[in-house]
């Protein structure tokens, strides 16, 4: 998983980050790193097969000042230019400000098969 995580390369695998450019220190000149979004293809023969799946985490302290919905408006810009039409997010049925979020850019819910998980389908 590790490896996985690791594996950045913009088509298969991608990753937008944020930061607080107001707290900077030596470890992170950039700014405090605050969230990331990603999609990540499962692969069969080295291609990707089905939809990625999207994820967004932002430390808790940046929670509700938008760093999510920009996240997610620059990872969505990104799989555009990348040629990607389709993303999928797999979000807990409790973890209500997600699907809030997810909700904005008119993503279709289907069925998950887990009662506790939201399945979305966002066409990029």
């Amino acid at each position: 998983m590790k490896q996985r995580l690791a594996d950045v390369d913009g088509v298969t695998n991608a990753a937008v980050l944020a930061f607080d450019a107001a707290r900077s220190n030596s470890d992170f000149p950039e700014g405090k790193p605050v969230g990331v979004s990603r999609w990540m293809s499962q692969t069969g023969g080295g291609q990707p097969v089905g939809p990625p799946e999207l994820s967004i985490t932002v430390l808790d302290e940046y929670h509700g000042i938008g760093v999510g919905t920009r996240l997610m408006d620059d990872l969505l810009a990104l799989a555009r230019q990348r040629g990607l039409h389709r993303i999928h997010a797999d979000v807990l049925r409790e973890n209500v400000p997600m699907r809030a979020l997810i909700n904005r850019y008119r993503a279709v819910v289907q069925p998950s098969g887990d009662p506790a998980v939201v399945r979305y389908r966002l066409d990029v």
